[in-house]
């Protein structure tokens, strides 16, 4: 959580990478007590959930920083674009208003309401945060995994759309 807050990453980062760490320790059990440099366990044990923690961080820094330089966050409407010229007319703009309301209307009101909430997130994020997650399920009565069914069920229905009218 420390090293989130120095690289200015959200707490969500933070927490995952600590759930991971705690995961693969109870699922590899590859601490030796007798490795340890420490006498006491409780100690070993921290300093060996660190290190395992600082590697799954630095390894996430490094898969951001490469998305990061490689890849700017689009949102699911930008593909809907490719074919509208690099100058943006008054035509163009209506043309992707249109797409982009004939889209909307084909999905559902919680695919809806998932999708435009991922998108607003999607300026700042990869992810949707937990609490976002969490009150999204709420607002839709649904549990928290169904919110990610939910947005892939979405993306599919969008991605045929723009892919027939990209055909078009």
């Amino acid at each position: 959580m420390v090293k989130c807050e120095a690289f200015k990453l959200d707490k969500q980062i933070g927490s995952q990478i600590c759930n991971e760490a705690l995961e693969r320790f109870r699922i590899y059990k590859s601490f030796n007590k007798e490795k340890a440099t420490v006498d006491n366990a409780n100690t070993a044990i921290l300093l060996y959930l660190g290190k395992i923690a600082t590697n799954l961080f630095l390894t996430y820094n490094k898969k951001e920083k490469k998305f990061r330089n490689n890849v700017l966050l689009k949102t699911y409407f930008d593909d809907i674009f490719e074919q509208v010229a690099a100058h943006k007319s008054v035509e163009d703009l209506a043309w992707k208003r249109d797409v982009t309301v004939k889209i909307c209307k084909k999905l559902n009101q919680n695919e809806q309401k998932v999708i435009l909430t991922d998108i607003e997130h999607k300026k700042h994020t990869r992810y949707l945060p937990d609490e976002v997650t969490e009150l999204l399920a709420t607002e839709l009565e649904v549990k928290k995994d169904t919110i990610r069914k939910i947005r892939e069920r979405a993306l599919k229905k969008i991605n045929t759309i723009i892919n027939e009218i990209n055909q078009q």
